[in-house]
């Protein structure tokens, strides 16, 4: 703030808007409605005059607006991109950066206005460039780390991720902070839904919040992150219901889970517990055209689509199952090679998806690791050069144990 102060870019004004007290911010009329309440929750609004500092933010308009069409995927999904533009087809006023510390006691002050404190998300959008290591606040003036990015700093971000809530502050406000103070952009943002109860967002204030803490205790944290990233298409709402819920650990309990449990036992009964010292290449195809569809979609941020892929995967080598029947195998001993192609072709799958789910599921996916023989789980990297054949591997308990569970936890 001191430094778009010196650059000239903070200005004192009066002020007249609609305040939420709840949100801690002003809304427009038109946000507002003509039943006066803010658009978040619903709540009354209160007409405030005040004088307050302002940047500059209108003079940084048309710059942003370039920015965004000369970087049509620095906004995502497109949707969210569509909607900073419309916002800014506007008119793009100046922003109140203060309160006036009769009202707002607990702020922190302006530097040059002690009878002001910043405005809530001036002073948490800030926080960015100074966690980051970009900026150190107690550096003398040219040695602050304003400019370009500065060495050890981790701003500017790759991926700036942000609800679609506050997806104006991150995408308008913050941008034009940074080109006022002559900093860095974040290479891309990317606003995500809201996770709902029926089409209510889900709130403290509303009353309808599901307890995550609740849903670990019953499930485990893989599998909670696992329905959470697997349920909510990249950008969009999601609608949490037990019924999803369970549908959704049922994939790990039935397919993922089934997979690993019958190869790992068919092993130990049929091969002593050794992989096979076979090529094991029964799913080449499926396997690489998993990893291709994984990578695209982990390239475009679209993680519902990669863990799909993943468990059409796991999918793919039970239906390989059922197509070779390795019981019928083990009983002829004809088909004693046909058996261990099978079973090598199985493990080195379990292999791979331990590499694909690793991301979302780190504890289920190191444990599954452990039992097919691997210290960890694979890299894309290892999975080229992955030697299975050989290794030792151990049943254990069920990855995904079947839990009987009525409702929901809620708080």
């Amino acid at each position: 703030l001191e430094e778009l102060y010196a650059n000239g870019q903070i200005y004192e004004a009066e002020y007249v808007g609609w305040y939420s007290v709840g949100q801690e911010r002003y809304f427009t009329e038109k946000e507002i409605g003509p039943d006066r309440v803010d658009p978040v929750a619903g709540k009354p609004v209160e007409r405030i005059e005040e004088t307050n500092w302002f940047f500059r933010m209108g003079d940084f308009q048309e710059r942003l607006v370039r920015h965004i069409e000369e970087n049509p995927e620095w906004i995502v999904p497109p949707t969210r991109k569509n909607e900073v533009l419309g916002f800014l087809s506007q008119p793009l006023g100046d922003l109140s950066i203060s309160r006036p510390r009769s009202r707002v006691s607990w702020g922190i002050p302006l530097p040059w206005d002690p009878d002001h404190v910043a405005y809530v998300w001036v002073d948490a959008l800030v926080n960015y460039v100074t966690a980051s290591g970009q900026i150190r606040p107690d550096g003398a003036r040219g040695a602050q780390g304003f400019g370009p990015r500065r060495e050890g700093s981790r701003w500017p971000a790759d991926l700036h991720l942000v609800g679609k809530d506050i997806l104006t502050t991150h995408a308008v406000y913050w941008p034009t902070l940074l080109m006022g103070a002559g900093l860095p952009l974040p290479d891309k943002i990317l606003a995500h839904g809201w996770w709902v109860v029926g089409e209510t967002k889900m709130s403290k204030s509303l009353g309808n919040v599901v307890d995550p803490l609740g849903l670990r205790e019953d499930f485990g944290a893989d599998a909670v992150r696992w329905y959470l990233i697997r349920e909510m298409s990249t950008g969009q709402d999601a609608s949490y219901t037990p019924e999803r819920f369970l549908t959704r650990y049922g994939e790990l309990t039935n397919i993922l889970g089934n997979l690993a449990h019958r190869t790992l036992s068919m092993i130990a009964r049929y091969r002593d517990g050794i992989v096979p010292r076979v090529p094991g290449q029964g799913l080449t195809s499926e396997t690489e055209q998993a990893l291709r569809t994984y990578h695209s979609a982990m390239s475009e941020y679209r993680l519902h689509e990669a863990m799909a892929a993943a468990m059409d995967l796991a999918r793919d080598a039970n239906g390989y199952v059922e197509a070779r029947e390795p019981w019928a195998q083990a009983k002829d001993p004809a088909q004693s090679d046909e058996l261990d192609e099978t079973l090598t072709t199985l493990v080195r799958v379990l292999a791979v998806l331990t590499c694909l789910f690793e991301p979302v599921m780190p504890g289920k996916s190191r444990v599954l690791a452990a039992r097919i023989g691997l210290g960890e789980a694979p890299t894309f990297a290892d999975l080229e050069t992955l030697v299975i054949e050989g290794k030792v591997v151990t049943r254990g308990e069920p990855l995904f144990p079947r839990v009987e569970v009525e409702g929901t936890r809620e708080t």
